[in-house]
């Protein structure tokens, strides 16, 4: 509420103290013609002369004071500030209800927030433009008419400053805004998976894609990373930095090693989920956009506090900006749990309810291993033990000597992380499969090695050991810039 009533301020400050201003000047004006107007002593000359301000200036009356007389000229400049003032108060105000509104119709639509919010994006940043190119002449204007009313002269330089200040902001800001309707960009470490190389994999997916009617990705990634995803985000697999466009799913290692098959099943059909059917169109064309613009908004945010008047120019465009997103974050909150509950539908049909159940809790209670993976490698850097040869199994080792977690606390975390959406909590997604939390609650977190479903890989256990070089030097890398405490 706090930040809907800056944002209000940020809009209407302007056109408010433009207005203002020309109420005020207008009825200094008005009042300077009554004490003229009673100075006239003489009835001759009174009576030829209008009872009204307004009358006065209309009519070729007698000059009765020099000031009065400036104030006529300056009546034009008033009404005119007056209506400019109120025409922008009211443009704004338009605005926010305009992305209110259509962020409200949108949440129960997914083709329309697919249709609005790339191009809303652009037609606030053009709307914003106009208005602080507005609101730039209401406060030079504004000046201007005050400064007449309350010493009777203008200082032109300064009236000027204050206009160029504001079309310099305006640019600025529409300048910085463009730039953030933009596709996401995620940078993984990895290694490609081709198809000569690992043929069972790739069939594997295909054979998936076919039995949902799903589009297979185009690439596939392989890393270190506890998490699974498929995005149509651009992904640059490091250290090699190649680009991979189009669709990418990314296959974890250290999860795949405690997932067994019919559980990776369910997860990558859950993925394949959403490049099916209606939801393909959504997967392509609105998270890789919805996910860039938040990412470029929060880097825009950030400069807008780092000072100069520059980034003061930012302020009004990044709080609107702000506003639409946060606005369409909820329209897209609402469908995304739904795309998520449908997905995992997808996941239990090529698998099973119950796989697809106990992936979620494996990946929920086990994730959390891998940091203390990391900091093992981070302590053998700064020579505080050896370096595991292959982090891939020293995730399984962590993960099955370490206290085993409640299943039920597992179930209120939120379920896998990925580059471009979100998921809803881990117990709405099992009670939505029809699942029985009490009924898998002893083996939904038992780990099978002799299961793993890391046999899909041919020579894992080498990709492992690449990955954890590549990994050991990252660190390394990170460490020398300061990063790793030694005393965590």
């Amino acid at each position: 509420m706090v930040r809907v009533a800056k944002l209000v301020a940020l809009v209407v400050a302007i056109p408010i103290a433009g207005y203002l201003i020309g109420t005020y000047a207008q009825r200094s004006a008005e009042k300077r013609f009554q004490v003229a107007l009673e100075k006239v002593t003489i009835p001759a000359v009174r009576a030829k002369l209008p009872d009204t301000f307004a009358e006065y200036c209309g009519a070729a009356a007698f000059d009765i004071d020099r000031k009065v007389s400036d104030d006529c000229g300056s009546r034009p400049h008033i009404a005119r500030l007056k209506v400019l003032s109120f025409s922008a108060l009211l443009a704004g105000l338009l605005l926010l209800g305009a992305i209110a509104l259509a962020a409200r119709a949108a949440a129960n639509d997914r083709n329309l927030l697919l249709r609005l919010f790339a191009p809303g994006i652009r037609i606030v940043l053009y709307a914003l433009f106009g208005l602080i190119l507005v609101q730039g002449f209401i406060a030079s204007y504004g000046f201007m008419v005050l400064e007449s009313a309350l010493i009777g002269r203008v200082h032109i330089f300064v009236v000027l400053a204050i206009g160029l200040g504001a079309l310099l902001g305006s640019f600025t800001m529409l300048r910085a805004g463009l730039s953030i309707s933009k596709r996401a960009t995620s940078t993984v470490i990895g290694e490609a998976v081709h198809r000569k190389d690992q043929p069972l994999v790739w069939k594997f997916v295909d054979r998936l894609a076919e039995r949902l009617k799903a589009t297979p990705p185009k690439n596939i990634v392989v890393g270190l990373d506890p998490t699974f995803y498929v995005t149509s985000a651009d992904v640059i697999v490091r250290p090699k930095g190649f680009p991979h466009q189009q669709s990418t799913m990314y296959l974890s290692l250290p999860l795949m090693r405690i997932l067994t098959l019919p559980e990776l099943t369910a997860v990558i059909g859950h993925e394949l989920g959403h490049f099916r059917g209606e939801d393909t169109k959504f997967s392509l064309g609105f998270y890789p956009v919805y996910a860039g613009t938040g990412r470029a908004l929060a880097a825009l945010e950030s400069h807008s506090f780092e000072g100069g008047w520059q980034s003061l120019a930012l302020w009004p465009g990044v709080a609107v900006l702000g506003f639409f997103y946060e606005a369409f974050a909820q329209a897209e909150s609402a469908i995304g749990r739904d795309r998520e509950l449908e997905a995992d539908k997808c996941g239990a049909s090529v698998a099973n309810a119950e796989a697809i159940a106990t992936s979620l809790l494996k990946v929920g209670a086990y994730a959390p291993a891998w940091g203390d993976v990391q900091q093992t490698i981070a302590e053998s850097i700064q020579g505080k033990g050896m370096c595991p040869p292959n982090a891939s199994l020293a995730f399984v080792q962590k993960a099955l000597s370490g206290p085993v977690p409640k299943v039920d606390d597992v179930a209120m975390e939120d379920a896998i992380a990925h580059p471009t959406d979100s998921h809803p909590p881990t117990i709405d997604r099992i009670r939505a499969l029809k699942v029985d939390l009490t009924a898998i609650r002893a083996k939904a977190l038992v780990v099978d090695p002799a299961a793993s479903s890391v046999k899909l890989f041919v020579g894992a256990d080498q990709i492992e050991e690449r990955l954890t070089e590549i990994e050991r030097q990252m660190i390394a890398d990170y460490l020398q810039n300061g990063g790793y405490d030694e005393d965590e």
